[in-house]
């Protein structure tokens, strides 16, 4: 689908792009201290193909997760890009309940929240054993070198 998606524009904007990398300030996803306390995902479990995770109403919930994908989601609540440094292999089943920022929804009514619950680093480090430290890594952009006005349909 990217690639239909990213012929479409190129032929219909006369789109060009190249991708660059550069070492910026990211978190790093590592192990905390006393171990990690993930439970680790079942693989009889067929029912849950893997990368389900996904926010709720609490934080964070998904079975059949790795921990480059969960750096990932974790990149699109915060700040910054999250690396997984954490060296775990495997899928774990991942529950994380934190205080999420406030957002206004579409139709002006608050998220459900629990303003006296953790932040997310509290959440990660009291409830699966990691923890987000600042580092520099590589992070990817994607440069628009040239575009025009579209065709006609």
């Amino acid at each position: 689908m990217h690639l239909m998606l990213a012929r479409l524009l190129e032929d219909r904007f006369q789109l060009e792009v190249r991708h660059e990398t550069r070492e910026l300030p990211v978190w790093a996803l590592v192990v905390d201290k006393g171990g990690p306390k993930l439970p680790s995902h079942d693989p009889a479990d067929i029912d849950h193909p893997p990368l389900g995770l996904g926010p709720n109403r609490r934080g964070l919930a998904g079975p059949n997760v790795n921990m480059t994908y969960f750096a990932f989601v974790l990149s699109r609540l915060l700040d910054r890009n999250v690396i997984d440094r954490t060296g775990l292999p495997g899928y774990y089943d991942i529950s994380l309940d934190f205080v999420r920022d406030i957002v206004q929804r579409p139709d002006g009514a608050e998220p459900p929240t629990n303003p006296n619950g953790p932040d997310v680093f509290r959440a990660l480090r009291e409830q699966l054993g990691l923890r987000l430290e600042s580092a520099k890594g590589p992070v990817e952009f994607l440069v628009i070198e040239h575009a025009q006005k579209p065709s006609a349909n």
